[in-house]
């Protein structure tokens, strides 16, 4: 049977974390949110891209001249430590929890391939535990995925997700990446973890790091979470999405809990990116003293898949 393999062993938290709610407004201007701020046909009835639409080619030039020193700066939260945790024990089930299980492969020494090093490898990766991209057939709002995409009708047992699956990204993600630093924004060390970042607060942040935040970009929330450590609860204001459709952005990740999936996913075509870790671009971007970024994210092309493990990299 394979190992399983369970948390970082730096998050000893994020195996027990509770799913956030799905709204924090009043159900009604969700509702009225998802028809007025929704992207679908934008691009075509038949478009399965959604907002990454908007990276094109002077986007991705633009954004990779950013890399002037060179420093590359991992957004991959920890490293997958092969590792049973207590919940899995128990009954060696996942439960619905996130899990990285490996199968080590070795070789007889006859054999052909002795001396070599193989595996097998099975994970679950939603949740809160490894960092990964949500694929915009991820979620879905009242039956619907991305761009009036029925639910039932593209969703295979077998198949996957037979419209808006990951492999839609093989050419992954080059654009321009920003990290909003809440506490130094705030100009304290840490904030309060029920501190819900706003539309004021992209715009302070903005004037504060001079720049402006517009079409192609992809928003990393800081919250203070230092790596290893457990998670604040800071995390974007429901109230922020409309933020998101007038500026453009095309990707959204933080370092708790994500902004709302269904808005951003099902409606407005945003990718998620969970679970990253942010303090060492916030460190980075303090030493340089600029908060945007070259971002390069590589999901793996997977037929029918909602999503991928990802290791982003921030390139100053």
């Amino acid at each position: 049977a394979a190992v399983t393999a369970a948390q970082a062993a730096a998050q000893p938290a994020a195996q027990t974390a509770q799913p956030p709610a799905r709204a924090n407004v009043p159900s009604p201007q969700k509702d009225a949110w998802m028809q007025s701020l929704t992207n679908a046909g934008r691009w075509g009835n038949d478009d399965q891209l959604g907002a990454l639409n908007l990276v094109t080619a002077d986007v991705r030039k633009r954004a990779i001249a950013l890399a002037r020193t060179g420093t590359v700066v991992s957004l991959q939260r920890g490293v997958v430590r092969t590792e049973k945790s207590a919940a899995i024990k128990a009954d060696n089930l996942p439960d619905g929890q996130p899990f990285f299980d490996l199968r080590f492969r070795a070789f007889p020494d006859d054999s052909f391939y002795a001396g070599f090093s193989s595996d097998i490898q099975e994970f679950a990766m939603h949740g809160a535990l490894l960092t990964h991209l949500d694929a915009l057939c991820h979620d879905s709002y009242g039956g619907k995925r991305y761009n009036n995409v029925d639910f039932r009708a593209t969703s295979d047992p077998v198949r996957g997700c037979t419209k808006l699956g990951v492999e839609q990204l093989r050419e992954g993600i080059v654009t321009r990446g920003i990290v909003i630093d809440v506490p130094r924004l705030r100009g304290v060390a840490s904030v309060p973890a029920t501190t819900r970042v706003t539309a004021a607060d992209l715009a302070a942040w903005e004037k504060m790091a001079g720049l402006r935040i517009g079409p192609g970009d992809a928003l990393f929330l800081y919250s203070g979470r230092q790596e290893g450590g457990a998670e604040t609860g800071v995390r974007f204001d429901l109230s922020v999405v409309p933020f998101f459709k007038q500026r453009d952005i095309v990707l959204v990740g933080t370092d708790g809990a994500n902004a709302d999936h269904q808005l951003t996913l099902a409606g407005l075509g945003v990718y998620l990116i969970d679970n990253v870790e942010l303090s060492r671009v916030a460190a980075e971007a303090g030493r340089q003293r600029r908060w945007e970024f070259l971002l390069v994210v590589s999901p793996y092309a997977v037929q029918g898949a909602p999503g991928s493990l990802v290791n982003p990299l921030a390139i100053f």
